[in-house]
C-alpha cells in the first residue's frame, strides 16, 4: 500500500483543453437515478426507476426488458459472466443474467438505501449504504461476508475497488480516504485531507497503485464538484465529468487535457466506455436523455486490439503459489486456495483466463485468483493471449483431501434427499400421480438405502412454491461438506423456452406463460454449482429440457465413486413426457422404482440410466436422459447408492 498516492483531478480542470466529442446516441429515461453498464459483447443496459432495459450493440434497439421487483432501483453492477446485481431502495437485490432473464432474490436490510456496488470477483461485492456501512456481500450465497461501518465517516458518498490488489477505497464529507481490506474488512490505512472537502468520486487505476480523487475543492480556478471519475482500460486517460456538464480526458503521461465534452449533462451515475473503447456513455441522475459519446480519436487500446502481426512469440506464465508443483501435481487440505503468478509478453498480455474466468492482471504481469477447491483433484487450466493471439497454455491439477490426508469414504458420508412433487396446481393442469411417486421413491431411498430420516426434505404441493424450493436447495450449500452426497428428485410439471434454450421447473403456485414465476435450469445449476458435496444426483420426471446435460460420453473408470461427479436424471429430452394413469405411476417413475426396489446390490448412477432407458422406452414414445450435468464440476465419478 505505501505506493498508493493521491491525484487531486479537480485541481486540473480549469485548464480544459478545446476539442469536442460527437453525440452518438440518445437514450431517455425516467428517473434520476438512471444506471447502466455495457456487457461484454458490446450491449448496453440501462435502468430507469423500476425497470431495466437491454439494447443492441451501437443502436438505439431495444432488446428486452425487465420489471423489477423494486419500485426505486439504486444501483446496477456486472461481473465478468455478464451477471447483473439489480439494488433496490428498501435493501432487495435482483440477480438477472445477460439477457435479463431472472436468475434469484436476495436482500441486505437495515443498513440503509444501497448509494453504490463494486463486485470483487463472482462471490464477493463490495456495497456503500447511506448508514456508512461498507458491505462484503456473498451474492452465491445470498449472505453477508462481513461488515465494517467507518464510524469517523460524515456521510459516506465515494466507492472504488481494485480487483487485482483486493483492495476498497471509500469517502465523503470528513475529509478523508479509508482503504480497507476487501476479502475482510479489515482497515490498512486512512489518508486525511488538510482542506475540507468532501470527496465526491474515487477510483483506482489497474495496478491499484494510484487513487485518483474528486472533490469540491473551492481553492482551485473552477469551483464545479468533480462527480464521477474513471481511469480508462489501458491506463492511459484520467476521465472526470464534473458539475458543469463536462467530461474531461486527462492523459497521465503527458500530463495534459486530451479531450473535453461540453453538455454532457449533469449529475452522472456513472462512466461507461464501451468494449471496443470507440463510445463514451454517461447514465444522467434527473435527466431524461442520456447520450454516447464518440471519443474513437483517442485510440484508447482495448485489451482485444492487435498491436504487431509479425510477433509469433506466446506469453510466458510462471506460477509462485503453489511453489511445490511436481509432475503437474501439488496437494493441499485447503478449500479456498491463493492462486498466484505473472504472465509476461514484451507485446503486451491481452487477456488471462483460469479455469475459463477472465482474471485480472497488474502491468508487471502479476496475478492472484482465489480458486475454491472440493475435494479431490482439481485440474487447474491457465491461458494466456497476447495482443496478437499468441497463446499459451499451463495445466496442473490440486489434489484437496481432508486435514487426515485421507480420500473420500462412502460409509462415513452423509446422504442428503430432498424430495419434490407437484400435483395440486394452483393455475396449471393437475397431475395424477406425481406426489404418490415422489412419496414411493423417497420412501425406498430412505428404507432400503442408506438415506436417514433427519436427513432427508420432503415438499410435496402447497410447500413447493418457488421461494420454498429454492430456500431448501440453497440451504445445502453450507449443510453438505466435501465428502457428503445429495440426491434430488423432482416430479411435477416442466416447461422449456425455445428462445432462450432454457428449462424450467413449474413451482405449485406459478402461473401460466410467466417465465418469472417458474424455477430455471440456469437457477437450478448454479445453485449445484455451490453445492460442495462428493456427489449429487438430479432426478426429474417432468417435461423437461436436455440442455441441462453435458454432450460427452466416459467409459468406466475403476473407484469411480472417489471422484467427484454431478449427475441427471431425467425422463425425456425436450418434449412432453406421461403422467400415467390416475392411480398408478408415470412410466419414467414406474421404472424407476422398480429398479431401485428390486435391486440386490448397490446401484452406480450410470446403470439406473441404462436401466432407465431400457425399461421407459418399452412401455412409452418418451426417451429417458442420464448424464453429467454441463458446468457444475463433474470429474468424471458416479454417485453409488450403497443399500443397507
Amino acid at each position: 500500500m505505501k505506493n498508493i498516492f493521491l491525484v487531486f483531478i479537480c485541481s486540473l480542470v480549469g485548464f480544459l483543453g478545446s476539442s469536442q466529442g460527437t453525440t452518438n446516441l440518445s437514450f431517455k429515461t425516467n428517473h434520476y437515478n438512471s444506471n447502466a453498464t455495457y456487457l461484454s459483447n458490446g450491449k448496453l443496459i440501462i435502468s430507469d426507476k423500476n425497470s431495466i432495459r437491454l439494447y443492441n450493440e451501437g443502436t438505439e434497439d431495444l432488446l428486452n426488458e425487465y420489471k423489477s421487483e423494486s419500485s426505486f432501483i439504486t444501483c446496477l453492477i456486472k461481473n465478468e459472466l455478464d451477471e447483473i446485481l439489480v439494488f433496490g431502495k428498501s435493501g432487495g437485490i435482483e440477480m438477472l443474467d445477460e439477457n435479463l432473464v431472472h436468475l434469484r432474490s436476495m436482500s441486505i436490510k437495515g443498513k440503509g438505501i444501497v448509494l453504490n456496488a463494486e463486485f470483487v470477483h463472482d462471490s464477493l461485492v463490495l456495497v456503500l449504504s447511506s448508514k456508512n456501512f461498507i458491505i462484503g456481500f456473498n451474492p452465491l450465497k445470498g449472505s453477508v461476508a462481513w461488515e465494517k461501518r467507518i464510524v469517523d465517516e460524515k456521510v459516506l458518498r465515494a466507492l472504488a475497488v481494485n480487483q487485482s490488489k483486493g483492495i476498497v477505497a471509500c469517502g465523503g464529507a470528513s475529509h478523508s480516504i479509508t482503504i480497507l481490506d476487501a476479502l475482510n474488512g479489515n482497515e490498512i490505512r486512512k489518508i486525511n485531507f488538510d482542506r475540507k472537502d468532501w470527496v465526491r468520486a474515487l477510483a483506482f487505476d489497474f495496478d491499484g497503485e494510484i487513487i485518483a480523487c474528486g472533490t469540491d475543492d473551492n481553492n482551485v480556478r473552477i469551483i464545479n464538484w468533480i462527480r464521477k471519475l474513471k481511469f480508462t482500460e489501458d491506463d492511459q486517460y484520467l476521465v472526470s465529468v464534473s458539475d458543469d456538464e463536462t467530461a474531461v480526458f486527462y492523459e497521465l503521461k503527458t500530463k495534459s487535457v486530451a479531450l473535453r465534452i461540453e453538455d454532457v449533462g449533469r449529475v452522472p451515475s456513472d462512466i461507461l466506455i464501451s468494449p471496443g473503447a470507440d463510445n463514451l456513455y454517461i447514465p444522467l441522475d434527473g435527466e431524461k436523455n442520456s447520450s454516447t459519446f464518440y471519443v474513437s480519436s483517442l485510440n484508447i487500446v482495448p485489451r482485444r486490439k492487435l498491436s504487431n502481426e509479425a510477433d509469433n512469440l506466446a506469453p510466458q506464465i510462471y506460477i509462485s503459489n503453489p511453489a511445490n508443483i511436481v509432475n503437474e501435481r501439488v496437494s493441499t487440505s485447503q478449500s479456498l486456495f491463493k492462486l498466484e503468478g505473472v504472465v509476461l509478453d514484451e507485446e503486451g498480455v491481452l487477456e488471462l483466463k483460469i479455469n475459463g474466468l477472465d482474471v485480472p492482471f497488474e502491468k508487471s504481469g502479476k496475478f492472484i485468483l482465489y480458486v475454491p477447491l472440493t475435494m479431490g483433484d482439481n485440474p487447474i487450466e491457465i491461458i494466456s493471449k497476447d495482443v496478437n493471439g499468441n497463446t499459451s497454455m499451463k495445466r496442473f491439477t490440486m489434489a484437496r483431501k481432508n486435514l487426515s490426508g485421507e480420500d473420500y469414504v462412502s460409509d462415513s458420508a452423509t446422504n442428503y434427499l430432498l424430495v419434490i412433487g407437484i400435483d395440486q396446481y394452483s393455475n396449471w393442469p393437475e397431475l395424477n400421480n406425481a406426489v404418490s411417486d415422489a412419496k414411493k421413491v423417497g420412501s425406498i431411498l430412505v428404507g432400503k438405502y442408506t438415506f436417514e430420516p433427519q436427513n432427508a426434505t420432503f415438499l410435496f404441493n402447497e410447500e413447493a412454491t418457488k421461494e420454498g424450493i429454492d430456500s431448501v436447495l440453497k440451504s445445502y450449500i453450507e449443510k453438505v461438506t466435501p465428502v457428503d452426497n445429495l440426491l434430488i428428485y423432482y416430479a411435477g410439471h416442466g416447461d422449456y423456452d425455445d428462445l432462450l434454450n432454457e428449462g424450467y421447473w413449474v413451482p405449485v403456485n406459478a402461473r401460466t406463460n410467466k417465465e418469472s414465476d417458474y424455477y430455471s435450469n440456469s437457477r437450478l445449476l448454479k445453485i449445484v454449482k455451490n453445492i460442495n458435496s462428493q456427489h449429487t444426483l438430479l432426478i426429474v420426471d417432468a417435461c423437461f429440457s436436455g440442455a441441462l446435460f453435458a454432450e460427452r460420453s466416459r467409459g468406466f473408470v475403476e473407484n469411480v465413486e472417489k471422484y467427484k461427479s454431478r449427475w441427471g436424471l431425467a425422463s425425456g429430452r425436450l418434449e412432453t413426457v406421461s403422467d400415467g394413469a390416475k392411480g398408478g405411476s408415470s412410466p419414467f417413475a414406474e421404472s424407476l422404482i422398480t429398479i431401485l426396489d428390486n435391486s440386490d446390490v448397490d446401484l452406480p448412477v450410470s446403470e439406473i440410466s441404462l436401466g432407465l432407458k431400457k425399461k421407459v422406452s418399452e412401455v412409452s414414445n418418451q426417451t429417458p436422459r442420464g448424464n453429467p450435468l454441463k458446468n457444475v464440476g463433474d470429474e468424471g465419478g458416479e454417485f453409488i447408492l450403497h443399500k443397507r
